[in-house]
């Protein structure tokens, strides 16, 4: 520290005061403004009233009150040319308060704009109960939600909240175009990778009753329910489903989180394929039985069925 100056050392602690937070710049500003205010009721101390637009003397209050006023509002000085050390005193207290009320209209709005802009990026908690998480993105994601809103049109108040890596402006305004209707249902949109266990706690998997996994990839699968078994503590209600490309990834999957039910997408398609096409009119079933439209699904334990 001995090269450095004692001016260079000032203005570093105030560098790193002023960049802590908010709170702490409008503090910096706060005593800027009582500096000023204290120096201008000096700078008047021998002043007479008269000069100060009173006829009787006043004490050190009026004084205060006299280079707050001219602190705050800028059009107040213009009839304090009685004297020039009154003028001159008015005139700089002026100037120190349109600096002081500059930096805080920037700081606020600076703070503002921080704040919208961090909502757009899809990074602030979500605070829902009982809500359903989707993790991924796709088409698949989509027909998902016009399900779920199916299901959910006999309960008010539903939430669907959404993570992935698609930005949060452009996943909503996809919604908008591909879903006209979300009757009851709303969806909340929050951006991140699916394996980024930070990016995965603002969801509340601790207070959602559903969370449904489309990974791109069966290994982002697995670690998508570690982060989510993770971050459930005790919340032992919390469903789940996913979908694998590989069989043996399903077991996995289903260690990684426990009471899991998986689907193995690829050979489910493929089957279903097979089907359809050898059975003319198979794909009318399929679409009845899968859909949500007068049909639910519910699970229960039947090991005890023989």
């Amino acid at each position: 520290m001995g090269r450095y100056t004692l001016r260079q050392r000032i203005r570093y602690r105030l560098d790193l005061l002023i960049a802590r937070s908010p709170v702490w710049q409008i503090f910096v500003l706060a005593l800027l403004s009582i500096l000023i205010v204290v120096l201008g009721t000096i700078s008047i101390s021998s002043a007479a009233p008269e000069s100060l637009g009173v006829e009787e003397r006043n004490g050190l209050a009026y004084r205060i009150w006299w280079s707050v006023c001219r602190l705050m509002d800028p059009g107040t000085f213009v009839d304090d040319f009685t004297t020039t050390a009154v003028a001159l005193s008015g005139l700089l207290i002026t100037l120190g308060g349109v600096l002081v009320f500059s930096l805080l209209i920037g700081v606020l709005s600076s703070k503002f704009a921080e704040k919208l802009d961090s909502l757009k990026r899809g990074k602030s908690m979500v605070v829902e109960k009982g809500h359903t998480i989707i993790l991924g993105t796709g088409d698949k994601l989509f027909e998902i939600i016009k399900e779920l809103i199916e299901a959910n049109a006999n309960q008010k108040d539903r939430v669907i909240v959404v993570c992935s890596p698609t930005k949060k402006v452009e996943m909503e305004e996809t919604l908008r175009e591909r879903i006209d209707d979300f009757r009851t249902t709303r969806v909340v949109c929050r951006r991140g990778r699916l394996t980024d266990i930070d990016a995965l706690r603002i969801l509340g998997f601790d207070a959602a009753s559903s969370v449904i996994v489309l990974g791109r990839s069966d290994e982002e699968t697995v670690k998508a329910l570690l982060a989510a078994e993770s971050l459930r503590h005790d919340n032992h209600d919390l469903a789940a489903v996913c979908e694998v490309r590989n069989w043996s990834m399903g077991r996995i999957a289903s260690l990684a989180f426990p009471g899991l039910r998986w689907i193995a997408i690829g050979e489910v398609i493929t089957r279903l394929t097979v089907q359809v096409c050898r059975q003319p009119g198979l794909s009318a079933v399929y679409g009845e039985v899968l859909s949500f439209t007068g049909n639910e699904f519910y699970f229960i334990d039947a090991s005890a069925v023989t």
